[in-house]
């Protein structure tokens, strides 16, 4: 006599024609996520080949784990095969239910016989008591625990990139940025130099006028020449041929009361010097 699990099981003797086939569980109820063994047995007379279903049947609604298989026993002319499958599930009805069959092999045809349906429970895996929701709207503070190696990282990473954006547009934006920043000044010297110069023929205007120009050239060129004298002012710009003229004629106007006919081009010669001295500190950026 041989013996194969999931394969034919050949006997040779008994005449009978029954078989008997029993499904049982190994207890009456069962947990969710929880192992169960499903006991299969088969009597049958000695010279049937049967099967056994192995791990590629549908084991709905359960789960195959695993099987042992015993050896067959025969006496007084019938064998019993037995199996022992461990079982889990995971479905939330309340009961489950499972009848396995054995195959029977006979003159090259495959029947199936079907054990009764064996019917277990399911465990609640819920406390017992009052099941209500309760509603608490009172302010809870929740203490976050602070990552330190998940910022440690970020910051190292955040910091590494930072460096490589200034090593390569460092130069740039701070040139863009100093640029800006000297044209907003002379826009702003130019529109308060024309407000005074425009009154030219006011002395208190006319010296605030000049004022101005002296302070933002002293600041734009990094020349102190706000403290200078118009004879100092001209040996410091002596490129600038009409400089010396200009700065006479508005003496006159100021310390003399003398008005010249050439004022109005003297202040309009000291803005474009101002101009001039701006455009080459923006070129140099």
């Amino acid at each position: 006599m041989r013996v194969l699990f999931g394969f034919l099981l050949l006997f040779t003797t008994f005449d009978g024609k029954t078989q008997n086939v029993i499904g049982k569980f190994s207890k009456n109820s069962l947990k969710i996520g929880d192992t169960i063994q499903y006991t299969l047995i088969c009597q049958h007379a000695p010279e049937i080949d049967i099967l056994f279903p192995d791990s590629s049947y549908d084991f709905s609604p359960f789960e195959y784990i695993s099987h042992t298989y015993f050896p067959t026993i025969t006496q007084e002319g019938v064998s019993t095969d037995k199996v022992i499958y461990t079982l889990t599930t995971f479905e939330t009805d309340s009961a489950l239910k499972i009848g396995l069959p054995v195959f029977i092999l006979k003159k090259g045809k495959r029947d199936s016989i079907f054990a009764e349906p064996e019917i277990i429970s399911l465990e609640s895996v819920l406390i017992e008591g009052d099941n209500q929701l309760k509603i608490n709207t009172d302010w809870v503070k929740v203490h976050l625990k602070f990552d330190y190696y998940f910022w440690g990282i970020f910051s190292a990473i955040l910091i590494g990139a930072c460096g490589i954006f200034l090593a390569l547009f460092g130069k740039r934006i701070w040139r863009a940025w100093k640029r800006r920043q000297l044209q907003k000044a002379h826009l702003k010297f130019i529109l308060e130099l024309d407000k005074y110069f425009e009154n030219y023929n006011n002395t208190e205007q006319l010296e605030h006028g000049l004022a101005l120009w002296k302070s933002y050239l002293a600041k734009l060129t990094e020349k102190p020449i706000s403290s200078l004298t118009s004879k100092e002012i001209t040996q410091v710009f002596a490129e600038k041929a009409n400089l010396n003229a200009s700065l006479k004629t508005i003496d006159k106007k100021l310390y003399g009361g003398i008005d010249d006919v050439t004022l109005k081009d003297a202040l309009h010669y000291l803005k474009e010097v101002a101009i001039e001295e701006y455009e080459k500190e923006y070129a140099k950026l």
